[in-house]
């Protein structure tokens, strides 16, 4: 397997600045690094990481969704030295997906899960964004925020941005990513005094069985 620093030289070959040197600690995380060329997948399944560091030194081409986890490790890493298109991506638990080009998801990202980290170092273009309830996406600039909704916020250095008026995850996410249960064991009176994004949360467990199946997070 490649090394921390074949890793870290394809970096510096490529990228400068703050994006950069972001992607050099997050390179600290793992020692075997497996280097692959840029990468087009068309099948219906999502593409994953068979490896628990990753780094492609080039566009990463999926025609459904990104998952980044294998499912087999506990931690890991992906980091992609251009840009990415896909329909949607999830950075799944204790999992750090880095960007240093556009991150371009027709549908959603999911940038929320526990101990995870998302960076995009030129913009983020998608429909809908969940960030900012347990974990965030970062961003080098406001300019690159380029979600039509977002849940909560994303980050730019220390600065959360936020929309103007969160989207409503209830209304928009499809019922089986969801965790209605509370919501749903609730009086009609009761739910009148609530906010039904303060109750019904995503199911991040469903989330990544269902994104890496090949579904669909947005209601039709």
């Amino acid at each position: 397997m490649p090394t921390h620093s074949e890793a870290l030289a394809r970096l510096q070959a490529r990228h400068t600045g703050a994006i950069a040197d972001l992607a050099a600690r997050l390179l600290e995380i793992g020692d075997d690094w497996q280097i692959l060329p840029a990468q087009r997948h068309t099948a219906a399944t999502a593409w994953r990481p068979d490896a628990p560091f990753v780094l492609i030194d080039g566009d990463l081409d999926v025609e459904g969704n990104l998952v980044v986890t294998t499912g087999r490790h506990d931690q890991g890493a992906l980091i992609v030295l251009g840009d990415v298109r896909c329909r949607h991506a999830i950075t799944g638990h204790d999992q750090h997906l880095l960007v240093t080009g556009d991150l371009v998801a027709t549908h959603a990202v999911v940038a929320e899960l526990g101990n995870s980290s998302t960076h995009v170092g030129g913009t983020l273009r998608t429909d809908t964004l969940l960030s900012g309830r347990g974990a965030w996406l970062s961003l080098a600039s406001a300019e690159g925020f380029q979600a039509t909704h977002c849940s909560a916020y994303v980050m730019v250095g220390d600065t959360p941005l936020k929309p103007a008026v969160p989207a409503s995850m209830a209304d928009r996410l499809v019922d089986e990513v969801l965790d209605r249960e509370e919501w749903d064991d609730m009086d009609p009176e009761d739910r009148e005094q609530e906010d039904i994004d303060d109750l019904v949360m995503l199911d991040e467990s469903a989330a990544l069985r269902h994104l890496a199946a090949g579904g669909d997070l947005l209601r039709a």
